[in-house]
């Protein structure tokens, strides 16, 4: 019927369903926040950024609206944690800016520790 027999159907199929297996979920990458080893107290970690229009400041290593000062080779700032996703800090452009130069593209030794409510 229309040219398409059960196997060329089942192939493609079974082919995607098969690798989707092989994909490792989200969890086994280690982006399920219960991973965090440092209990939202702070830690040693890297750096990444995105170009995100909206100035995010993502991570889930501390609870999102929580402000977290990151220090580096003597120099610090204090982000607000504004989005999930991921078990470093991925700063806006301009912040990472302040540890090195954008053509780095990951800086790693980043201190960090979860600030006080005030």
């Amino acid at each position: 019927m229309f040219g398409l027999s059960p196997t060329r159907f089942l192939t493609p199929v079974f082919a995607l369903a098969l690798v989707g297996a092989c994909l490792p979920s989200a969890h086994a990458r280690g982006r399920h926040p219960s991973h965090n080893k440092s209990h939202h107290g702070g830690g040693t970690t890297y750096c990444t950024f995105y170009r995100d229009r909206h100035g995010r400041t993502a991570s889930n290593l501390a609870p999102r609206g929580s402000w977290v000062l990151l220090s580096r080779g003597g120099t610090s700032m204090r982000v607000k944690i504004t989005d999930t996703g991921c078990n470093h800090f991925d700063l806006t452009p301009g912040q990472f800016r302040r540890f090195a130069s954008l053509s780095t593209g990951v800086v790693h030794g980043v201190t960090w520790r979860v600030l006080p409510r005030k």
